[in-house]
């Protein structure tokens, strides 16, 4: 009927070809029906995928083929078509992975084309419903357009007495005869006359694009992304009817992660409002993530928990939520991911700072819960940290000594007088390497909140009484003042308050500003580390009462900076700053020295 129309009109192919050149095909009669399928980029790749199956996703790149080993160690749930992978078709259910071909390895005249083992996984009840999944191909010949477009419709076809199902069925048939054999053995395929001549009509109309483009010299030209989406629409456009999709509402899938075998967190943007999306989720797939989101406008989100039994208490999604967005700060605790334990959203005034992938990536951290063994041995590590220095410089100033033991003063001046710039040195190179990427995590940030105040004078005193790395000897020149008095203890602040407490926080609940008060495990870990470092300084350090107490010094010393390193951590987790603490150190520091 649309080839008489165009007879009637007056348009010749070359006619028709210039006015629907970089343009959409049909758009009167596409508005008949949603658009359905959307190009976008995707890790620097334009990628295809379909809002009534938004978990798949397709990546057509011109020419890109991988190996039969590379292709058996693809990444779970990956399908390649068509040549994408140079090796016979196989199927690998335990890891879902799928080569459709009809090329290398195989008796072509005895193998289905790509389209037609495409149809068989989708009615032997392949699950594309589920999970995330990935399509590979390298061209979009008609034979791989339609195995994409059975794909991505897998759920109108799957149970095989629909009518969209029946009524491109003979298509496949023929043009998978076709494509496998040649034109010259259509014959096989066994339809009626009159039915194999309008699939014959069919399969013209839909390669129309091919042919022109590949006359003109421009297949290799073109973009493959954009040209399948509208290849797949005129695919809809034949086959279905508009009250297919009475029902159907745009969803696109903007991020996923899987937390364990049955379970996932989807990020989703569409018209709908969470609870609609959630029962148009469960009708059409049957199924519905444990963790969903809404995304409704820049930064905005809806956050439900669907499956009320799933293990993971939503106020600790909103903690680590809350730990990892650089748009929430302690000074303003209404700006904060929270809600009840069912529904919740992200901050009500500047909205997240989080990218789609990073919230899912930070809820499925929430929910797998490190091991045992990794978080002792952080535990182990950062306390075990000081003693490890120590026990290096011991060990060399003892090889040195079997040398000759006249080198060990010399040896002992050269650590002395090294120390300061290799820990300074050693310190900014570690805290710039963990925080490059995310700083306000590691406490670079405006102090929030007035309550880590309430600590000062304790933090004062315990430094006063020697818990702050004040040097004990004059300063020789502007190096010294600066080296010894400002960087050294800034850089011990950073090392403990930032890379050794930054290294541990994301495996334990730390405080935060305006909440409860505890001692958190960062906390005692980086305070105890502090505390041993200064006990094996090499540095001569000193402390206002160190005359008054001789012998006595040492323990007060010793509590004082254990007492010193509870409290500066304290205010850096109440504070969400390193900077409070870095200032006191850095200050007590000079003004003891200058009682000296």
């Amino acid at each position: 009927m649309l080839d008489f129309l165009k007879k009637v009109a007056g348009f010749s192919p070359s006619e028709e070809s210039q006015l629907t050149e970089e343009a959409e095909e049909f758009p009167s009669e596409r508005s008949r029906l949603p658009d359905r399928y959307s190009v976008k980029e995707d890790q620097e790749v334009r990628s295809l995928s379909c809002l009534e199956a938004p978990n798949i996703t397709v990546r057509i790149v011109r020419g890109k083929t991988v190996s039969e080993s590379t292709a058996r160690k693809a990444p779970e749930r990956t399908i390649y078509l068509d040549g994408a992978a140079q090796c016979e078709p196989f199927m690998d259910h335990e890891r879902q992975v799928y080569n459709l071909d009809h090329h290398d390895g195989v008796e072509r005249s005895f193998t289905m084309a790509t389209c037609e083992q495409a149809l068989v996984l989708v009615r032997k009840g392949l699950n594309l419903s589920d999970k995330k999944w990935l399509i590979w191909a390298n061209d979009p010949d008609l034979d791989t357009v339609l195995a994409i477009w059975i794909l991505l419709n897998h759920m109108h076809l799957r149970k095989g007495d629909t009518p969209v199902y029946r009524a491109i069925v003979p298509l496949i048939r023929v043009e998978g005869i076709i494509d496998g054999l040649g034109l010259e053995y259509q014959d096989i395929v066994g339809l009626p006359k009159n039915q194999h001549k309008d699939v014959m009509q069919r399969i013209d109309f839909l390669r129309e694009d091919e042919r022109r483009i590949k006359s003109e010299g421009r297949w290799d030209e073109i973009d493959f992304a954009t040209y399948t989406r509208k290849l797949l629409n005129r695919i809809d456009e034949m086959f279905f009817r508009p009250e297919d999709f009475k029902d159907f509402k745009g969803l696109e899938e903007l991020a996923r992660a899987e937390l364990d075998a049955n379970n996932s967190v989807i990020v989703y943007r569409s018209d709908m409002g969470i609870y609609e999306m959630e029962d148009y989720l469960n009708k059409v797939y049957g199924s519905r993530p444990a963790i969903l989101l809404l995304r409704k406008g820049d930064g905005i989100y809806t956050i439900r928990k669907s499956d009320l039994f799933f293990p993971l208490e939503m106020e600790r999604v909103y903690r680590f939520l809350n730990h990892d967005d650089p748009n929430v700060s302690g000074r303003n605790r209404e700006n904060r991911w929270g809600g009840s334990q069912e529904i919740g959203g992200s901050p009500r005034m500047s909205g997240t700072g989080l990218h789609p992938s990073d919230i899912v990536r930070v809820i499925r951290k929430a929910y797998r819960k490190p091991p045992n063994t990794e978080k002792w041995g952080r535990i182990l590590t950062g306390t075990a940290f000081p003693f490890l220095g120590g026990l290096i410089a011991y060990l060399i100033g003892q090889l040195i000594s079997f040398v000759d033991s006249s080198l060990l003063s010399t040896a002992k001046e050269l650590l002395i007088s090294g120390f300061a710039p290799v820990a300074i040195a050693a310190t900014f190179l570690i805290v710039f390497l963990q925080a490059r990427s995310k700083p306000y995590l590691y406490g670079f940030r405006i102090p929030s909140g007035l309550d880590w105040m309430l600590l000062l004078p304790v933090i004062i005193a315990s430094g006063l009484a020697g818990g702050v790395w004040s040097i004990g000897k004059g300063f020789a020149d502007l190096y010294d003042w600066l080296a010894l008095g400002v960087l050294l203890p800034a850089a011990m602040e950073g090392l403990f308050r930032t890379s050794i407490h930054g290294w541990l926080q994301e495996h334990h609940e730390i405080q935060e500003s305006g909440g409860r008060w505890f001692l958190s495990v960062p906390v005692l870990v980086s305070g105890f580390s502090y505390a041993a470092m200064l006990a094996l300084s090499p540095l001569p350090l000193l402390a206002l009462p160190a005359a008054w107490l001789g012998p006595w010094y040492p323990v007060l010393q010793g509590g004082g900076a254990f007492l010193f390193g509870i409290t500066a951590g304290m205010i850096r987790e109440r504070s969400e700053s390193i900077w409070p603490t870095m200032l006191i150190q850095v200050g007590l520091c000079l003004i003891i020295h200058s009682f000296y």
